[in-house]
C-alpha cells in the first residue's frame, strides 16, 4: 500500500496542483524513525469515512525534479464515522502509519516502514486545530521496516512524529481501495 501510495502522490498531485498556493511554513519532529515535513496534505473519499494525512518535504502542489530526495509519513485513519473536515481529538485502534524516507521522485520509494493493521497499531493519534494550523502527532507507533519485495525486515522500532502548520484540502477521491489493515 505504501509503494503504491507514495507513486500516486507524486505523479497524481503534481499533475493536479498546478501553481497552486505554497502550503508551506509546516515544521516536523520525530523519533525512532525520524522524517522531514514541511507541507501536510489532506485527502478522503466522497462520505468522508476514509481518508489520509500525508505530510512530505517535498512540495506536492509542484512537480519535483526526477530524483529529488524526500521524505512522506502518511497517516490512514478510519475512526468508523464519516468527518467532512480533518477530525481532531485522540485516537487509538483506528489509525495505521506508513513511512517512506530517503525517496527519489519518480524513481523510488526509498526506505519504506509500516505500523500494520489499523486495528493492531500502537500508540496514540492526537490531532488538534489552532486558528489555521493543525498539530498533529502520534506517540508510541512500532514501525517495521519492508524490502521491496514488501517483507518485513528487523525489528520493529517505537516512533514518534509530530507536524504543525496547514494542511491542504485535496478533492474527493472516490475510486480510493483501502486493503483491510
Amino acid at each position: 500500500m505504501t509503494i503504491a501510495m507514495m507513486a500516486f502522490v507524486c505523479v497524481g498531485f503534481a499533475s493536479c496542483g498546478g501553481d497552486d498556493d505554497d502550503n508551506g511554513g509546516g515544521g516536523s519532529s520525530s523519533s525512532g524513525v525520524s522524517a522531514n515535513a514541511k507541507y501536510g496534505y489532506f485527502i478522503k473519499n466522497g462520505n468522508g469515512s476514509q481518508w489520509e494525512l500525508s505530510f512530505c518535504s517535498l512540495n506536492l502542489n509542484s512537480t519535483p525534479n526526477p530524483g529529488t530526495l524526500y521524505d512522506m509519513v502518511i497517516i490512514d485513519l478510519v475512526p468508523g464515522q464519516s468527518y467532512s473536515d480533518i477530525p481532531t481529538g485522540e485516537f487509538t485502534g483506528c489509525f495505521a502509519v506508513d513511512m517512506g524516507k530517503g525517496a527519489k521522485a519518480f524513481q523510488t520509494e526509498g526506505t519504506v516502514y509500516e505500523s500494520g493493521s489499523r486495528s493492531n497499531t500502537t500508540g496514540k493519534l492526537t490531532i488538534s486545530k489552532n486558528g489555521n494550523n493543525y498539530t498533529v502527532s502520534y506517540t508510541g507507533v512500532t514501525l517495521y521496516q519492508y524490502d521491496d519485495n514488501d517483507n518485513r525486515v528487523g525489528d520493529g522500532i517505537v516512533s514518534s512524529f509530530s507536524f504543525t502548520g496547514p494542511i491542504v484540502d485535496y478533492p474527493d477521491v472516490d475510486d480510493w481501495e483501502y486493503d483491510d489493515k
